[in-house]
């Protein structure tokens, strides 16, 4: 008698039969995995004298039963860089059990922005490597003859998969060091520069030290993505100017560094010291005078904001409310005698 694990039990032989060995026991498997024959305790065989055997040696008693199809991913290698600098592109197709080497082809992939693929690997996880064509993105998808097979021979023709594209950049991001756009010129304050970009950086790689600033502190710097602020604090009166250091590196993602920065306004003027201003009557404005039109002249150690420069800043005696022209250091207060006399302005 024999005894199948995870099979049907043969039938006894009964009655004297004579047969030439090799014998072939058949069994049906009854479900998926090792099915296993083993000798049974009533095991008995004779020869055709009656001489008994009741063992029988042999090792390989195990056959493995697979008749489902292995699952299949398709993604991103683990590892690798996104967005890559490096042209080769790999991507890993993984499978819940061992597949069969021989089955997995270039032919099984399409590849987008990248040239045939090669394969390598073992087992249930393979390589499957590309080298992209140009720059952007390289995407990888089954393909419409997609075929991929296990050991027992079962096929798989779909994968399952997210991931499936890498950025190729190989390119150096162009920088640009300016001014900050909402930047005062001239300041009384912190004065700020940007670093914009033609594409993200690593902030990583964005130090003081890539920056020189003359009548200014070491920068700060904070940002994001493509743009990052450069805030330095004046020492003194006057330029506060920025300039790139000797050792200026800085990286994008993929890791493809620039050295150099183009811009053309990188200096703020700093001015913490408020204006000299003299009010006075204008230089050829006669006095006494018979024409009811009456000029004073504002004028200033520096240029101001004329902005800041209205009627409200004067009040004037026995005339009307004045009118402001001008600019840069010198402005005109015009007012209108009200009446005989004097006409007094004062702040």
């Amino acid at each position: 008698f024999f005894q199948a694990e995870d099979g049907i039990r043969d039938v006894a032989v009964t009655g004297v039969q004579t047969c030439a060995l090799p014998i072939s026991i058949t069994t049906t498997a009854s479900g998926q995995g090792a099915v296993v024959i083993a000798l049974d305790a009533a095991f008995s065989i004779s020869d055709p004298a009656g001489n008994a055997q009741t063992t029988a040696g042999g090792s390989d008693r195990s056959v493995t039963f697979d008749s489902v199809a292995p699952t299949l991913t398709l993604e991103q290698a683990t590892g690798q860089a996104d967005p890559a600098k490096n042209s080769a592109i790999s991507f890993t197709l993984s499978a819940n059990e061992a597949l069969d080497g021989a089955t997995i082809t270039a032919s099984d992939f399409t590849v987008t922005n990248g040239g045939t693929p090669t394969i390598t690997g073992s087992g249930s996880t393979w390589t499957v490597t590309t080298t992209a064509a140009g720059q952007g993105a390289v995407a990888i998808a089954p393909s419409g003859t997609f075929s991929v097979s296990d050991p027992a021979g079962n096929a798989q023709t779909t994968a399952t998969g997210t991931d499936r594209s890498v950025t190729f950049d190989s390119i150096a991001p162009t920088l640009t060091v300016e001014q900050a756009a909402s930047q005062t010129d001239p300041a009384n304050g912190t004065v700020r520069f940007t670093l914009s970009s033609s594409e993200p950086l690593d902030g990583t790689t964005i130090a003081a030290t890539d920056f020189t600033v003359t009548n200014g502190s070491a920068v700060a710097i904070t940002g994001s993505g493509s743009t990052w602020t450069l805030t330095t604090t004046p020492s003194a009166q006057g330029a506060v100017t920025i300039a790139l250091s000797g050792t200026f590196s800085i990286s994008d993602i993929a890791g493809n560094t620039a050295t150099t920065a183009g811009g053309t306004d990188r200096t703020v003027t700093y001015d913490s010291i408020a204006p000299t201003l003299t009010l006075a009557q204008a230089a050829g404005q006669a006095d006494p005078t018979n024409g009811a039109s009456i000029q004073f002249t504002l004028s200033s150690s520096e240029p101001l904001d004329a902005a800041t420069v209205t009627a409200a800043d004067f009040a004037v005696t026995n005339g009307s409310t004045p009118t402001v022209t001008g600019s840069g250091s010198t402005f005109t207060i015009t007012t209108t005698a009200s009446g005989q006399g004097a006409v007094v302005i004062a702040l």
